[in-house]
């Protein structure tokens, strides 16, 4: 998905959380290496939900956010 929006004009992806690993998705996809291609700042995270993971996602200033593959959801930030 994001490859996807890497194609879209007028798109700017300003950060990604990822995670390095995980045991509970079989399909699971480390970004880092794709965000550090196209100079995005990363954020390897265990928990979306944790204060300091929620501060960078603010720090960051997004228009939108997106979850993709995460088995939980982002709490309103």
């Amino acid at each position: 998905m994001m490859e996807t929006l890497l194609k879209i004009n007028n798109i700017e992806i300003v950060g990604v959380a990822t995670k390095s690993m995980s045991k509970f998705n079989s399909d699971h996809s480390d970004l880092s290496d794709l965000a550090s291609i196209h100079n995005i700042p990363w954020k390897y995270v265990k928990d979306i939900n944790a204060s300091h993971t929620i501060r960078w996602i603010k720090s960051l200033n997004p228009d939108i956010v997106f979850c993709f593959g995460w088995s939980s959801l982002i709490k309103k930030i």
